[in-house]
């Protein structure tokens, strides 16, 4: 592997790839990745490689991810050096990302080109870890522009306040004139993005009217006084902390924020969000992707992109089904335990009953008011601090980069920046905190032993800057909810109450690999969605429906991946016997970072065979 010395001094600039290669440089950009061909940057590639597979590795990817400036200051691969591409945004234009699909497609050529029984074994992983994720990216291409991924609500909505709040940071003069410069230039990437709506929409391509609705709604996040606007009020209280820069000009770098905001950031949030409901009107109710031209191919690819496995969309349909059933006879028992009628026919009725009485049993434990959020966040803290001391005897190693727990907008998490300067950090809306029994699984699965301990550790270990950055869902959401079993096994789940609350998150990822299918596979309506969630999980769930929508078979990943680490466990724990260690086989799920489940196979399979020698 490569070591992270060696890789903060080759690699320059790379970008998250949840957006993928959707995310490039903005238009007026004159680097060498715009004006070159792939094939000239290719060619450029292979000489500086000098036939060394390890170098062509990191010179491609260096290539690649040096198109993405979002990435590049989220994960800071520039080390303690001004940020190359801090004053950029993503580039969403039509240009550019066929741009993309190309230089993709001669890198996997490429890539084909060197000798497998000369590359090491650590060599031939990255090899095939690469070699998916281009080959999923070129086999996409015919559908990707019908994709709706531009139009997710977190996305729009509060995508750029959370890039802009706790990824640029600012701790220079310079860092404050890039953030400046792109929020100058969210007018450019949201013409870009409104570029890609009237090209699918003359291709009668046209998101449902109920999603579009959904992210119109979502679009007003920077309206009212810039003074009083998150990107203005971030700004500012970082700038305050800048000794080097006298009281005068920081008062003109907030002048340019908020003027930024005012000319800029508020009129591409209305011309979008006027866009969209001039679209809403011919827009119409069907969400599946069997409306579209080719949509069961376009669907199984997805599912594919997703899963990282081949399970057709029937197979994932049937296998929710059993699940869902299975977890659901697992509550029973607990809601017999409660007193209520464990027998009801009707689980979204007992859903209902249980959440009423579990309210009435525990109160409001959080008040909404500034007294209340942050008594909640020190719950939350706490349940985080006393997980990662639970676990640790699970494991043979765990991060020993900081986690840090912020309130935001929404519930996420973020790794951490590969240079150490960001903390993985656990995103937790507080506008209406919810109780403990309510809150734990969902920090279980973003913070530890969930995500933070998967790419915290991730980060840390000696692997190539593929296998530290590439994210694959089926992976990283498997494992997220493979967390959750975890802990429950373990008792961090204290009363009744969090347990079912616990088995419910679980009965809704399995859920989804039935409302999915039932929308893109099935033809279902989204009624006939929220009706199979009412009845089975005890509320109708539009906003989920409306993800499916907008995101075709992303939700399908959780549980899948959980189903398949679950089934790497039997088949060590079968072929080693009483040999099997629980922390040997976490060592093998997490460290060698992240893969397609058709690469973790194979690493699981080697593994046997050595220990069985």
């Amino acid at each position: 592997m490569v070591n992270r010395k060696i890789l903060l001094m080759v690699l320059g600039l790379i970008v998250w790839v949840g957006v993928g290669f959707l995310i490039s440089l903005s238009s007026d950009d004159t680097s060498t990745a715009s004006t070159q061909t792939s094939e000239a940057i290719i060619f450029d590639i292979v000489l500086r490689s000098n036939g060394s597979v390890s170098a062509f590795h990191e010179l491609f990817f260096e290539a690649w991810v040096n198109r993405f400036p979002e990435w590049a200051t989220s994960l800071r691969m520039f080390g303690d050096q001004p940020d190359p591409g801090g004053a950029l945004l993503n580039d969403l234009s039509l240009q550019k990302q066929r741009e993309d699909f190309n230089f993709a497609r001669e890198g996997l050529a490429q890539l084909r080109t060197f000798d497998r029984g000369s590359q090491t074994e650590n060599e031939l992983l990255t090899t095939d870890i690469l070699a998916w994720y281009l080959e999923d990216i070129v086999n996409r291409e015919s559908f990707h522009f019908r994709n709706f991924q531009f139009l997710p609500v977190a996305t729009i909505s509060s995508g750029l306040s959370d890039f802009m709040m706790n990824q640029h940071t600012i701790a220079s003069k310079q860092d404050a004139e890039n953030y400046i410069s792109r929020l100058n230039n969210v007018e450019t990437k949201f013409d870009q993005l409104i570029e890609m709506l009237v090209y699918q929409e003359e291709q009668g391509i046209i998101p449902p009217q109920f999603a579009l609705e959904r992210v119109q709604g979502g679009l007003s996040l920077h309206n009212g006084n810039p003074l009083h606007n998150v990107l203005y009020t971030s700004f500012a209280e970082k700038l305050e902390q800048l000794a080097s820069i006298s009281e005068d000009e920081k008062q003109q770098l907030k002048d340019e924020v908020a003027d930024a905001i005012r000319t800029k950031v508020r009129p591409a949030y209305s011309k979008l969000r006027n866009y969209i409901g001039n679209l809403i009107q011919k827009a119409g109710d069907i969400g599946g992707l069997w409306h579209q031209p080719d949509g069961d191919a376009y669907y199984a690819s997805a599912l594919r992109h997703y899963t990282t496995t081949d399970l057709t969309p029937e197979e994932i349909h049937q296998l929710g089904l059993v699940e869902v059933e299975r977890i659901q006879n697992e509550m029973r028992p607990i809601f017999a335990e409660l007193e209520l009628n464990h027998e009801e026919s009707d689980f979204g009725k007992l859903m209902r009953e249980f959440w009423a009485l579990a309210e009435a049993a525990n109160g409001v434990e959080y008040q909404n008011t500034e007294a209340g959020r942050a008594r909640a966040l020190a719950g939350y803290i706490e349940i985080v601090n006393e997980a990662e001391e639970a676990v640790a005897f699970l494991f043979n190693r765990m991060p020993s980069v900081p986690l840090q727990i912020e309130a935001s907008f929404g519930t996420f998490y973020t790794p951490p920046s590969l240079d150490g300067t960001i903390p993985g950090t656990f995103f937790i809306s507080l506008t209406q905190p919810r109780p403990l029994w309510r809150v734990r699984t969902l920090a279980y699965h973003e913070a530890i032993p969930g995500h933070h301990l998967h790419l915290g550790l991730q980060v840390e270990l000696n692997l190539s800057t593929i296998q530290s950055v590439i994210i694959f869902t089926g992976h990283t959401e498997g494992w997220g909810l493979y967390a959750e079993r975890l802990a429950r096994e373990i008792g961090l789940f204290p009363d009744l109450y969090s347990t079912v609350e616990n088995l419910w998150w679980e009965l809704l990822r399995a859920g989804r690999l039935v409302v999915d299918t039932g929308i893109h596979h099935k033809r279902w309506t989204r009624e006939e969605g929220k009706d199979y969630y009412d009845q089975n999980l005890g509320s109708p769930l539009g906003h989920e429906i409306d993800r499916y929508a907008m995101r075709p078979a992303q939700a399908t990943a959780y549980k899948v991946g959980e189903l398949k680490i679950l089934e790497l466990k039997e088949r060590v724990r079968n072929a080693l016997g009483e040999r099997f260690d629980i922390k040997v086989f976490h060592d093998l799920m997490l460290g060698y970072g992240q893969m397609p489940f058709n690469v973790l196979d194979q690493q699981v399979d080697a593994f046997i065979q050595r220990e069985s020698q």
